[in-house]
């Protein structure tokens, strides 16, 4: 499984964008009317796989991630608790925002 990464900057704050390779452009919205658009301006960087994408994730300040594969990974791994986690449509969506 691949996915989508983009790092964002601006100062000391870094924002790691990672979705899952089929979500790229996707807009999913619930019966509630709650969306989210999986931008390709924001998640459209590289195509990695896996684990090149978790080696980036010490990188950033936050992390977005949106994918039930990404996100299943990063629970897998310690990184995300599951009761943290949201579902749209049938997505997983969760969020790592170091605190300092």
């Amino acid at each position: 499984m691949k996915v989508f990464v983009k790092l964002h900057k601006s100062g000391d704050l870094s924002i790691l964008a990672v979705c899952d390779e089929n979500l790229l452009g996707k807009r999913l919205i619930d019966d509630k009317g709650f969306a989210i658009y999986v931008d390709p301006r924001f998640y459209g960087g590289e195509l990695v796989t896996m684990d090149e994408a978790f080696s980036m994730m010490s990188e950033a300040n936050c992390i977005n991630m949106v994918g039930n594969e990404v996100v299943r990974e990063a629970i897998k791994r310690g990184l995300v608790r599951e009761e943290s986690v949201i579902e749209v449509c049938g997505v997983l969506h969760a969020q790592i925002i170091e605190v300092k």
